[in-house]
């Protein structure tokens, strides 16, 4: 419980930064975080942002497993999650960046249902990168450390 009230905190400040993020000049290039770990279902988290002309103009986000394959091309996956939660992977992610390219905010962005943690692992590195990447023009790859509870959609 302490775990989850220590994540939801760390959320929550994220949040609040990008929230001061529209302010901040964003310095243009190609962005890319990923998470320090992989899930319980072996796989690792990552975001990659473009900026051009101080605003966000591309996104992406996924996971990648030891292999480098992506878990929204894993069909195994999307059918187990389709028929838990009627959605899967490649829809939460291309929602998600959608949502960041239309709001330019991570703080703004919705949580996906049935994909809450994915939601918050996009919102978290986003806000990362443009925190302690962006606003200083630092194209160098971005590790963000994987909560410890997290558990994956």
């Amino acid at each position: 419980m302490k775990d989850c009230r220590i994540f939801a905190l760390a959320v929550m400040c994220a949040m609040l930064c990008a929230c001061t993020q529209s302010a901040a000049k964003l310095e243009d290039g190609t962005y890319y975080a990923e998470m320090s770990g992989i899930d319980r279902y072996g796989w690792t988290p990552y975001a990659k942002i473009t900026v051009s002309d101080g605003k966000i103009s591309a996104a992406e986000t996924d996971c990648k497993n030891a292999r480098g394959e992506k878990k929204s091309q894993d069909e195994d996956y999307r059918e187990a999650m389709e028929q838990g939660v009627d959605t899967y992977p490649e829809k939460v992610y291309q929602q998600l960046a959608q949502e960041l390219l239309d709001k330019q905010d991570p703080g703004k962005i919705e949580m996906v249902a049935g994909a809450t943690a994915s939601s918050e692992e996009f919102k978290l590195m986003v806000s990362e990168l443009l925190d302690q990447r962006v606003k200083v023009g630092d194209t160098s790859e971005l590790i963000v450390d994987m909560p410890e509870d997290l558990t994956h959609d």
